[in-house]
């Protein structure tokens, strides 16, 4: 979780919401490209203010998602619930995994 203090523009994060069931890829992929956000979909901060942080999020660049829901902290300064921070080369391997329709992250492994 990133707190509401850290954030700036320009810096890479996920979108980090409880795992969803897996689902077959099918239902959330279109013509390539994802339809919906799915735990750790990556994405860049395109406006830091904290009652309502916007995220522009990969593949979704053109959805109500990357510019019209905003994420906010339960209080000034607190943690932001649904994100947390990602390093430039997490973010572009996630990205290149979306790009190439694949989940975000890798499906857990059940052993």
């Amino acid at each position: 979780m990133i707190e509401a203090t850290d954030l700036k523009i320009g810096q890479f994060v996920a979108f980090d919401d409880p795992p969803e069931l897996v689902r077959d890829r099918q239902e959330w992929i279109r013509d390539g490209l994802p339809t919906t956000l799915f735990t750790g979909h990556p994405g860049i901060i395109t406006d830091d203010s904290p009652q309502h942080v916007l995220v522009n999020w990969c593949g979704l660049e053109d959805m109500y998602i990357s510019f019209a829901t905003g994420f906010s902290a339960d209080y000034p300064g607190g943690p932001m619930r649904g994100l947390t921070l990602l390093s430039e080369q997490e973010y572009q391997e996630r990205k290149r995994r979306i790009l190439a329709s694949q989940p975000p992250v890798p499906p857990p492994t059940i052993s």
